[in-house]
């Protein structure tokens, strides 16, 4: 039982150590042993979420005082609610190198909390922003127009997120632009801000 229950975990982590490349549109490629025809895989597209204060502090950082760690968020898509999966197995971003396959699909997992990690001093670290939230995953291989409503527990407000993908054909070969909305305002940065107070309790 053991065993069956770490493969799940490691089969969770693989599919969340692409989200740092499917957050930024990467698109693998192969192509056939004889050097013929490229074949694209293209990754899904996730939206990620910091919250933070009006200071730029996140405040899902578990060693800021009055962080919103372990709150529950939720989002609705699709007629559907999805609350924050703050456990699942312990996931970070970013770490090794992502598989690459001819046949990805992507997995939506709905709300889940990721740490996302860069490269440093010879080591993976957390970086100063890494505890976000993302939504998704949605397939990044054709044009997607996703809203969804995030719910912050504990106040009377809800943000309205969009995220608009296209892909495009030039010379054979993809073009992906991936932008986000809050509130119906354009977003430009790469992650969507919310800002909220510290956490009283």
């Amino acid at each position: 039982m053991v065993f069956s229950i770490m493969n799940v975990y490691k089969l969770r982590w693989l599919v969340w150590s692409l989200v740092v490349a499917l957050a930024t549109g990467v698109v693998f490629s192969s192509c056939d042993d004889d050097g013929g025809e490229i074949i694209w895989d293209i990754g899904g597209v996730v939206i990620p979420i910091r919250i933070l204060d009006d200071q730029g502090v996140n405040l899902l950082d578990p060693d800021v005082e009055g962080n919103w760690m372990d709150e529950a968020f939720s989002i609705s898509y699709n007629d559907n609610l999805y609350t924050v999966d703050w456990d699942g197995d312990q996931r970070n971003v970013g770490e090794e190198g992502s598989p690459m396959s001819r046949a990805y699909l992507a997995v939506f997992e709905g709300l889940c909390a990721v740490n996302e990690n860069v490269w440093r001093k010879c080591d993976w670290a957390t970086s100063p922003n890494g505890h976000l939230l993302f939504i998704g995953e949605f397939p990044g291989d054709r044009d997607q127009m996703i809203t969804v409503d995030l719910m912050v527990p504990g106040i009377n407000t809800v943000f309205h997120i969009g995220m608009t993908h296209t892909i495009r054909w030039k010379n054979k070969e993809p073009v992906l632009n991936t932008y986000y909305t809050l509130n119906g305002q354009p977003v430009t940065t790469s992650a969507v801000t919310i800002i909220l107070p510290h956490k009283t309790e």
